[in-house]
Parts: structure tokens; sequence; C-alpha cells
């Protein structure tokens, strides 16, 4: 566009929590989840580019697994969605919770975050994700990789059902691992992305340009 390069200034988003997280319990009783699931959870509105049909044909290829899909967030591809979900046969397995308001306050619900998009920015649902030390699946798409390496999470190619259903395998049948990414990605969420530093780029941004 004719832009100099040196006029384009990039700082990573950061990370503050608007509200304090509900309990483990409180977050399934409001989503309608069972205390004994292992849960799946996927926050996003229900619109092509979240590709929430491919977490679902993910969890298809998960048959065998007992795993519960909870799918919190509204739009226009609900109805459809909820039929590919009979279509495929796990409809008593996915649960469409609908929107919550300030909805990173239920991922103390989820055994593991699945973001499944065809396109990104820096998706807030992966911080909150990490705030709440909650193990992730995510499709290495836009600026997913520059918040999560795979020291932190399982990342996938987009638009591949079999490749996401083999990641929700891995981190069901080696929580252990599991569990180390995820403590990992809470680590790196309080260094790289604390409000902090965030503030810091900024100021030193202002500073350079009165120079």
């Amino acid at each position: 566009a004719g832009v100099p390069a040196s006029r384009v200034h990039y700082i990573q988003n950061g990370w503050v929590p608007s509200a304090p997280p509900l309990s483990r319990a409180e977050a399934r009783t409001d989503l309608g989840l069972a205390p004994q699931d292992l849960v799946v959870g996927w926050v996003a509105r229900l619109i092509p580019v979240k590709s929430c049909d491919v977490f679902l044909r993910a969890i298809a290829a998960c048959r065998g697994l007992p795993v519960k899909a909870a799918i919190v967030g509204e739009g226009p591809e609900r109805a459809r969605l909820e039929s590919l979900a009979s279509e495929l046969g796990i409809d008593q397995q996915v649960r469409f919770c609908g929107a919550r308001p300030e909805a990173g306050r239920f991922f103390s619900a989820f055994d593991l975050f699945v973001l499944s998009s065809r396109s990104e920015g820096t998706p807030m649902t992966l911080l909150e994700a990490m705030a709440a030390e909650v193990p992730i699946v995510a499709t290495a798409v836009g600026g997913v990789p520059h918040v999560v390496t795979p020291a932190e999470a399982l990342l996938v190619p987009s638009e591949d059902p079999a490749s996401l259903g083999a990641a929700i395998r891995e981190c069901v049948g080696n929580p252990a691992a599991a569990r180390t990414r995820a403590a990992a990605a809470t680590r790196r969420l309080a260094t790289d992305f604390s409000a902090e530093r965030w503030l810091a780029s900024h100021e030193a941004l202002y500073r350079s340009l009165r120079r």
C-alpha cells in the first residue's frame, strides 16, 4: 500500500481478566454439564470462519472416546450445526450451550479447549484458555502460532478434522503431557501477554515518535 516499513509497528495483545472465573462446579452447572463428564470445550460465534463444523467432525472422528463437547456461543449457523451433529451421530455427545456473557469465566468447566478456526488474528479465547490453565488444541492459523507454540499447545492444520481429532485423542490419552503444556501456556501468558508489558510497549513506541 506504499506505507514505509519503518512506520508500521506490531504490539501483541495484552491480557487483563475482566471478571473472576467461576468454580468448575458453578461453570458446569450453568452450562448443563455433569460433574463426571470429560468435556471438550469450544467457544466462539457460530459463523463459518470459526469452523464449528470441523470441530464436530473431529468429535465424530473420536468415536469411542468418552468425551462430551460443549459449544458456547450463538450465531446464524446453529441450526445447520445441530443438524450436522445429528447426521454424524454425535448429537448425544454435543451440548449447544448458547451464548454466555463474559464467556471466559466458564473455561473452568473444560478438560480441553479446542479452537478450530479457519482464520484468526489474536484470539482472545486462546488467552482465556491459557489463563484457566486448560489444555489447548488449536489450528495454526493467523496469529495463533505467535500466541502458543508446540510447547504450550497442540497445533494442527485448518480444515482437517482428522488431525484435530487425533490431537484431541492425544490430549485425552496423555493427560500428564497435556497438563504440562497447559501450565507452560499459563506461564507464557503471565510473561508475554501481561498488561505491564503491553503498556510498556505502547509507551516505548510513543517516546520513539517524539524524537
